[in-house]
């Protein structure tokens, strides 16, 4: 019997914690290269799990902090993360975030 997609997806947790490798790039790395924003992340717990993800799924990204609009009858400004991939990386990104739980940016 074949393995599960919950047990491969642990295993390859704990193998990317043995390595600790990441897949996070500075925005330098990328030069003039366009991004594609595919995730905002609201608060720290979030996004350190979505860097996880994109790790494990080996994807480049970049991750900048920038101020988000929160409430509907109180309007604030909050910091959060915002994820970018480059665009031939954004299909598989998203289709990753989206077996994980998580919903993609959607561009407006």
């Amino acid at each position: 019997m074949g393995k599960s997609v919950r047990t491969i997806w642990i295993e390859a947790l704990r193998e990317w914690y043995d390595k600790k490798q990441t897949m996070r790039r500075d925005p330098d790395y990328f030069h003039d290269q366009e991004m594609v924003l595919v995730y905002v992340a609201r608060r720290l717990k979030e996004a350190k799990a979505l860097e996880g993800l994109l790790d494990v799924g080996g994807l480049d990204y970049a991750v900048e902090p920038a101020p988000f609009g929160s409430g509907t009858l109180f309007r604030s400004q909050r910091i959060g993360a915002f994820f970018y991939v480059l665009p031939q990386s954004e299909d598989r990104a998203r289709a990753l975030m989206f077996q994980s739980g998580y919903i993609p940016h959607a561009e407006t």
